[in-house]
């Protein structure tokens, strides 16, 4: 019985973070205002390419997503250039155990810039957006990292229009 409720916490609990993404504390309107995102594909394991997990392939996944939900993704050169612009990492840090499983964490972040107020248009970066996910993978089941990503990028499409409510 203990086990029964133990697993029910957890469940409701990892239910109610995917609800949401996180943002750092004393924050508000994170998303708010952001015009274009660039995007930074990251940390695909090596092992996993030949069976099609590829930068390349999640970069396309990942931009029509966002495009089909009225986002605009732009170059890192754009995004460096536009003001308001940011960031989004998509980073798949993965560890393979003896047994041949991929530990697998997918994790999406969004970066804004701060201006540093120099002659030379300075800035720097900082985290106002993240969610993640955990699973275990055999190499041949890439097909669920795609899950993780589309399941992450609904969560921060959903907050995005909800912070960028268009009248």
């Amino acid at each position: 019985m203990r086990l029964a409720v133990l697993i029910a916490v957890l469940l409701l609990c990892s239910a109610a973070h995917a609800i949401e993404g996180w943002r750092p504390p004393f924050s508000h309107m994170t998303l708010n205002g952001i015009p274009g995102v660039a995007l930074s594909i990251e940390d695909i394991h090596p092992d996993l390419v030949p069976y099609g997990l590829t930068a390349t392939r999640l970069t396309a996944a990942v931009a029509e997503t966002l495009t089909e939900a009225g986002l605009t993704v732009m170059t890192r050169k754009a995004a460096d250039e536009t003001p308001q612009a940011a960031l989004l990492r998509v980073r798949t840090v993965t560890n393979r155990d003896a047994q041949g499983f991929y530990h697998l964490s997918v994790k999406l972040e969004v970066r804004t810039k701060l201006p540093l107020d120099n002659p030379a248009g300075g800035f720097v970066s900082q985290v106002v957006w993240t969610t993640a996910e955990n699973a275990v993978i055999l190499a041949n089941e890439v097909d669920k990292v795609d899950r993780l990503v589309a399941d992450q990028l609904a969560v921060f499409i959903a907050d995005f229009r909800a912070e960028n409510i268009r009248e």
